[in-house]
């Protein structure tokens, strides 16, 4: 579901999930390419530090994404496309664009953690129990490699996360009708229980379901189906509200899949107090 977020005079445009923004004080959206300060072909809602756009457009776009979610800045790290998560804190917060990691986790309060994605999915996880959410970063590579598996066994571990109750939510991202593959790859994963029902042959031309693919490993992980929510989205598709990487031919902007918990007002009252 499309919402809209007002920043001052500029109208942001995400997507968000109603399951997890639900959640008292937790905040989740996957934004658009829409309500930035970027020109074209970066236009307008660029988050991408490695991107050619300007650094000084990225960090107003940033400072307008989390403003009109009610953060003062989203927290990202180096994304290679490996599994790597790390954990923001007060020590981590500061260095964490500088580390190399596809998946962030924290439990602290007035955080915005976020990913990076242009045909990649996002993907949020958020653990209502006890207060800890994820941002997850995961093309084809992070999706073999199980990257949302590894985040919720570190959820397990650092916050007692039991994923019967997390609540998982898929990005936009290259859909089955635009993500084309090679064979090898094909041959590769189609051999995994995780993978082998995520492909479709059409034309002699093969067809991947990256989010199913990714729906998959968090159920293995032990989420409940009915906790995984998919964004019917396809980044490739639609031009006027996405970044594509493949449709753009590498040069394009990113959006970011986001989620923080906000102070409650009690807690709030607590600190003035």
């Amino acid at each position: 579901m499309k919402k809209r977020a007002e920043s001052k005079n500029r109208t942001l445009f995400v997507i968000k999930n109603r399951a997890i923004n639900s959640v008292p004080d937790f905040v989740e959206a996957f934004t658009t390419r829409i309500g930035g300060v970027s020109s074209p072909p970066y236009g307008s809602l660029n988050l991408g530090t490695t991107t050619g756009d300007r650094r000084t457009n990225v960090k107003r776009n940033n400072k307008i994404a989390a403003g009109a979610l009610g953060f003062k800045r989203i927290i990202t790290a180096n994304q290679v496309h490996g599994n790597r998560v790390m954990e923001i804190n007060a020590k981590t917060a500061a260095k964490a664009c500088d580390e190399h990691a596809d998946a962030l986790v924290t439990a602290e309060k007035s955080v915005m953690i976020g990913v990076k994605t242009a045909d990649c999915a996002g993907i949020i996880i958020a653990d209502p129990v006890n207060r800890a959410v994820a941002a997850v970063h995961a093309g084809w590579r992070g999706m073999a490699n199980k990257v949302a598996g590894k985040t919720v066994e570190f959820m397990k571990k650092r916050f007692k996360s039991d994923p019967k109750k997390l609540i998982a939510s898929i990005s936009p991202a290259i859909g089955p009708c635009c993500f084309i593959i090679g064979r090898p790859l094909y041959a590769r994963l189609k051999k995994e229980a995780d993978f082998k029902n995520i492909f479709s042959i059409k034309k002699k031309k093969i067809y991947m379901d990256m989010r199913k693919g990714i729906r998959n490993t968090l159920a293995r992980a032990g989420l409940k189906l009915a906790n995984i929510h998919t964004s019917g989205f396809c980044t490739s598709c639609d031009e006027g509200l996405f970044f594509s990487y493949r449709r753009d031919n590498k040069e394009t902007g990113r959006m970011a899949a986001v989620v923080g918990i906000k102070q409650s007002s009690a807690e709030k009252t607590r600190r003035k107090g």
